[in-house]
């Protein structure tokens, strides 16, 4: 037994002759994760109040660690403590494992908030890199507009050519700005290279998840 177990075990025997009291039970304490925000809201959400979000739940998440043993001893019922008297380590297992479990349960709410953030904030992110290379697409050419060159690659070009242009972005590492190009060129020299239906019956490619290329086109 080392000695922050043995300070545990110190302060639950001290706090046993106190009253019970239950550990409370059903909903997980603390604010619930926020609805993912909509339009402008989205701009709201900076990387440092991602920060202090992530400073508060490392401070909380201390603190509940710091006062977990007195608390615990609190709520000790007869069969824990001759439990603790009979078989120390076995004690001292049951006492970790209800402290990871509570600790979680009162953590995850903070835990759910900060994924939703940092959810909202690459979707955000990613919108504004969007809208950046469709404007500088449309200021260079007067005649068509990146929409309209999402639209004929999604909806014109076979699936076979749509999963061959990704791998080939992908090894290549294309920036959006240049698929945007390449498209435009297929798109101005009527290259569609569209099949009236998929003879093969296969989906070409991988499944999500699986390596597939991410670009302005495919997440569309």
């Amino acid at each position: 037994m080392d000695e922050i177990q043995m300070q545990q075990m110190q302060a639950m025997q001290q706090a046993a002759g106190q009253v019970p009291e239950q550990p409370s039970q059903g909903q997980p304490q603390g604010e619930p994760p926020p609805q993912p925000p909509q339009g402008d809201e989205l701009e709201k959400f900076t990387k440092d109040t991602l920060s202090e979000l992530e400073k508060e739940l490392a401070e909380t998440e201390q603190s509940l660690d710091a006062n977990y043993a007195k608390e615990f001893a609190k709520g000790m019922s007869q069969e824990d403590l001759e439990l603790m008297n009979s078989d120390p380590a076995k004690f001292l297992r049951l006492y970790e494992e209800r402290k990871a479990a509570d600790l979680k349960e009162k953590l995850e709410p903070k835990r759910q908030k900060i994924g939703a953030f940092k959810e909202n904030l690459a979707k955000a992110e990613e919108s504004r890199m969007r809208a950046s290379v469709e404007q500088e697409f449309n200021a260079k050419h007067k005649d068509t507009k990146a929409p309209q060159v999402i639209e004929f690659f999604q909806n014109d070009l076979s699936k076979r050519k749509q999963e061959e242009l990704g791998k080939k972005w992908q090894q290549n590492n294309t920036s959006e700005l240049e698929q945007l190009e390449e498209v435009y060129a297929m798109m101005k020299k009527g290259d569609k290279n569209v099949l009236p239906f998929d003879v093969s019956n296969e989906k070409y490619g991988q499944a999500e998840g699986e390596g597939e290329h991410k670009s302005a086109f495919l997440k569309r």
